[in-house]
């Protein structure tokens, strides 16, 4: 298993758990449910490289499954252990049991963006199918 970046620990170890952030319904480049005490800066991430965001996105993926009392594989658990024996006051581990209002807005904002991906990807086919299709016009 790649360990917990430094950068990634740095990043959660430096929010603060508030009890009134807001809930936030994220589609890009995080999609699912979030706080603003959580996320406050999307450039931050973005600053943290590639590798380290990916596991900054990782650990809120892994806490959706927990949400969906989805058991994580010996590498999942892993990882979310790692950062939360060492960061444990991070408010991701602070929400573990979600409203059910959440829990639904969650599932929500997830089909909304699988549906834009599909959207997307038939515009996307029809345009290819568009640009290979041989010219029938007059000669």
């Amino acid at each position: 298993m790649a360990s917990v970046r430094e950068r990634v620990l740095r990043y959660f170890s430096a929010l603060v758990y508030r009890p009134d952030a807001g809930c936030v319904l994220g589609m890009i480049p995080f999609t699912g449910v979030y706080w603003d005490d959580e996320i406050p800066d999307h450039e931050a991430i973005e600053a943290l490289g590639e590798e380290a965001r990916w596991q900054v996105y990782r650990l809120f993926c892994l806490r959706r499954l927990l949400w969906r009392r989805v058991k994580l594989n010996a590498e999942q658990r892993e990882f979310w252990e790692s950062v939360k024996s060492q960061v444990p006051e991070c408010p991701v581990f602070q929400r573990m049991r979600p409203s059910i209002e959440v829990l639904r807005a969650d599932v929500c904002v997830n089909r909304e963006f699988d549906a834009f991906e599909a959207a997307m990807d038939a515009e996307l086919e029809a345009e290819e199918k568009k640009a290979n299709k041989p010219d029938t016009g007059p000669s």
